[in-house]
């Protein structure tokens, strides 16, 4: 399965740069980001703001904590289920 996300961050700094590498990234589908707390709400909010298909939870176990993101299919899903109600409402025709 092609895990590739096409993003195109708007923030180039190190952390922006690394989520946009592990997005493009046809592979990897988790990656874990080890950081403050500063940074991991920075990389929260260009996930959010760039409405990224993909979870971010914070793992609370060591110092700093770990951003855990994973890729997930929801437009690719949202969109297939409006294939699919397109297709049967013209079979109902």
């Amino acid at each position: 399965m092609d895990w590739r996300l096409n993003v195109e961050l708007s923030c180039s700094c190190p952390d922006c740069r690394e989520l946009q590498t592990f997005s493009r990234d046809p592979v990897e589908r988790v990656h874990r980001f080890r950081l403050r707390k500063e940074r991991r709400r920075h990389l929260h909010s260009a996930i959010d703001r760039h409405r990224l298909d993909m979870t971010h939870e914070t793992e609370r176990v060591g110092s700093p904590q770990t951003l855990v993101c994973t890729k997930d299919r929801r437009t690719f899903d949202r969109l297939m289920k409006q294939y699919r109600d397109e297709i049967a409402a013209m079979c109902s025709w």
